[in-house]
């Protein structure tokens, strides 16, 4: 759901206390995309090697570029396929929402 939608659930005098929680949440989630990725890079990759490369300490070998490549891509297609579970109650709730649209319709 958009966030327009959530205000426009809540009542106008708890407007304000909903988009800071929202705005609390995307914060969250920014803050911690970056350590669950690299997290998620370390199955593929050992993390003294992915820290310095990220770190930028120490000089990358050619024969490393590879390895942190399919690290890359296998965290990249974890978090897409986690993306698309979170699809499902989005999606689901949509058909909820017109089904009671369409009761009240009636």
């Amino acid at each position: 759901m958009e966030r327009i939608t959530f205000q426009s659930i809540v009542p106008a005098e708890k407007r304000g206390v909903a988009s800071g929680i929202i705005g609390t949440i995307t914060q969250t989630a920014g803050v911690l995309s970056i350590p669950f990725s690299l997290l998620l890079m370390t199955l593929v990759m050992p993390y003294s090697k992915l820290s310095q490369i990220v770190s930028g300490s120490q000089l990358v070998n050619s024969n490393e570029i590879p390895i942190f490549l399919k690290a890359i891509n296998h965290a990249c297609l974890i978090l897409g396929i986690i993306t698309l579970f979170a699809l499902i109650p989005i999606l689901w709730g949509g058909r909820q929402e017109k089904a009671r649209a369409k009761i009240l319709k009636n």
